[in-house]
């Protein structure tokens, strides 16, 4: 199908932007994970618009019809948003900053140093406390 195509397009634009030592997943149904060991807050941001920008231009041609996409990013970067090495807080964050992003007009990158501190403390908390739940429910069982 087109979302298919679509899809695999996607994954091409993204691999063809990352440097050797750089992870591509796809994490959801439309959702792709990149990992950038020893990049900068600033090299993120400057790649996630990157991408962004290379998407919005691209016209897809699906079935004989042109059709325009555009993308959201979400990012958190290491130790700055997360201090400790646990990879899902990081994973956390970057989804709450993509949500942010979609809720905010959708076709923008959002980094979660930009949430605020609050907010930012917020979503932390809320990770630890979800994950000491879930600890605590697979112990006791």
């Amino acid at each position: 199908p087109s979302g298919d195509y679509v899809l695999k397009e996607l994954a091409v634009i993204l691999n063809q932007n990352v440097r050797e030592s750089d992870v591509v997943a796809r994490t959801g149904g439309e959702e792709f994970s990149v990992i950038l060991p020893r990049a900068s807050r600033q090299e993120a941001e400057i790649f996630a618009q990157r991408i962004r920008l290379q998407v919005s231009k691209r016209q897809f041609i699906v079935y004989g019809d042109r059709i325009h996409i555009t993308i959201s990013i979400g990012s958190a970067t290491f130790p700055e948003d997360a201090e400790i090495t646990d990879p899902g807080i990081l994973e956390y964050l970057a989804d709450q900053a993509l949500l942010t992003a979609k809720e905010s007009g959708r076709d923008r990158v959002v980094a979660v140093n930009s949430l605020g501190m609050a907010v930012r403390s917020r979503l932390r908390r809320q990770y630890f406390a979800m994950n000491n739940e879930q600890l605590t429910m697979a112990t006791t069982q």
